[in-house]
């Protein structure tokens, strides 16, 4: 009898974990005519933890100003797309002027190359191709996955072909026939946890992907005639060669479920401490929560933030009773407070005209003296 309990309970933990650590399919996968909106904070208060199972993230804090849409299109309806025979999906760069190319499969999204500005800046219209290409997305992925991708891009321009204004300000002792740039990329991803995780449109079932990423990118000119002819690395003649060329290291811990396309947050740490820096999230309400607990907490928002003359704080989801909002400064010390019935309160406009400009806390506390949460309040002035 005592083996059959051990053994049911066993199958038991067993289920719960399966149940748990799911496994992400290619539903995350974008198609033609998606629209992702994601919002983005820069001042997260927010705890990545450590990796593991069953892990819980509690991401409600995040709050955003601006919203941005990326809208995918079939290949075919891009402006270089005869670049990019192979391609399945195009979407337009937020500057308008160039466009991003990738190949979908059922178990990647690969990213083939772009059109637009070179990446540092030295005014040239490029069209980028990626050999090997550059993976952004594959599936399945499941807890304790890894993968190494490299990737590389070389954009080369004839001599005569550049303006004189960018031969002039490489000051060469020598005339090249050409000018490369060279676009390196290795990237090491890591399924380190799996668990929930709740934003402020609700909370999911998700596996979080540490992404380690090294970028290099270096300039190059070709000197000599036919067969004697090399390629030299140019880098350190160009002015401010120092933050437009080199490595460069990032760190994101990319968060996804099954429920939406994409990962449905993105987490950049500092490179060194790995400290969070911003996160990047997806701010559509019409997403589907995997649970509907999130949605009906209390909570107050802050309308416009940031604010510069007033603000309005928003209620939801107030149970019967006393509440108090109150306002600190940086420093931690109370500048305000109000107290409120939650009946018939959904909303309290406050004159900023007392304050001074910089960040501020605002909290909700219920009448036992809980509080219920804490968030951000920017105060600018034009």
């Amino acid at each position: 009898m005592k083996k059959d309990l051990l053994l049911t309970a066993l199958f038991s933990l067993l289920f719960v974990v399966a149940q748990g650590q799911i496994t992400i399919t290619n539903a995350i996968f974008p198609d033609a005519n998606d629209v992702v909106t994601t919002g983005t904070d820069n001042f997260p208060s927010i705890e990545l933890g450590e990796p593991g199972e069953n892990k819980i993230w509690d991401f409600s804090s995040l709050e955003t100003v601006f919203t941005n849409d990326v809208t995918y299109k079939m290949a075919q309806e891009g402006n270089a797309f005869s670049v990019f025979p192979e391609a399945e999906l195009v979407i337009q760069l937020a500057n308008g002027v160039g466009e991003t190319y990738f190949d979908v499969t059922d178990t990647e999204v690969a990213l083939l190359g772009y059109t637009g500005g070179d990446p540092i800046g030295l005014g040239l219209d490029i069209q980028a191709l990626f050999s090997p290409t550059a993976i952004q997305l594959r599936a399945p992925m499941n807890y304790q996955d890894n993968n190494t991708d490299i990737s590389k891009s070389s954009i080369a321009f004839s001599w005569d072909d550049l303006p004189e204004v960018l031969t002039d300000s490489l000051n060469l002792a020598f005339t090249p026939d050409s000018i490369r740039i060279d676009l390196d990329s290795k990237r090491v991803d890591e399924i380190d946890a799996w668990g929930e995780l709740t934003l402020p449109v609700g909370t999911f079932d998700v596996l979080r992907e540490r992404r380690f990423e090294e970028r290099e990118t270096s300039l190059w000119a070709k000197v000599g005639i036919g067969i004697f002819s090399t390629w030299i690395n140019i880098s350190d003649v160009l002015p401010g060669a120092n933050q437009l060329l080199g490595k460069d290291t990032t760190i994101t811990y990319n968060f996804f479920t099954n429920t939406t396309k994409e990962p449905v947050a993105v987490v950049r740490v500092n490179k060194d401490t790995e400290e969070v820096e911003r996160v990047e999230y997806k701010a559509d309400e019409a997403l589907t929560s995997t649970k509907d607990l999130y949605p009906t907490k209390p909570n107050v928002f802050a309308h416009p933030n940031p604010a510069i003359e007033d603000v309005r704080f928003e209620f939801k989801n107030l149970k019967p009773g006393q509440y108090t909002l109150k306002i600190y400064n940086i420093l931690g010390l109370s500048v305000w407070e109000q107290s409120y019935d939650s009946l018939g309160i959904e909303s309290v406009y406050l004159n900023l005209s007392e304050f001074r400009k910089g960040t501020y806390l605002y909290s909700l506390i219920d009448q036992s003296g809980k509080t219920l949460m804490t968030k951000r309040l920017m105060i600018i002035r034009p």
